[in-house]
């Protein structure tokens, strides 16, 4: 993934907390972000995740993948 394609990601992802979303249920919420992870905590997680998994099928949303951005159902993300 490039730089740009990171940044494109997050600034996405920062468009998403200005939204006000309503579930199925008809309660509204909006997204809100926790704080980022350590360089170490990242490194563990991507150890076991992507030995364990390299993306999943996610039905309804189509399939998800952690090897780069646009491969995923979650594009607009």
């Amino acid at each position: 993934m490039t730089k740009a394609e990171r940044m494109a990601a997050i600034e996405q992802l920062k468009l998403t907390l200005n939204e006000q979303h309503v579930s199925e249920d008809d309660d509204e919420y909006k997204v809100e972000p926790q704080p980022g992870l350590t360089d170490q905590q990242i490194d563990n997680l991507a150890q076991k995740l992507l030995k364990y998994a390299g993306g999943f099928e996610f039905y309804g949303l189509g399939e998800v993948t952690f090897d780069g951005v646009g491969q995923s159902g979650f594009q607009e993300y």
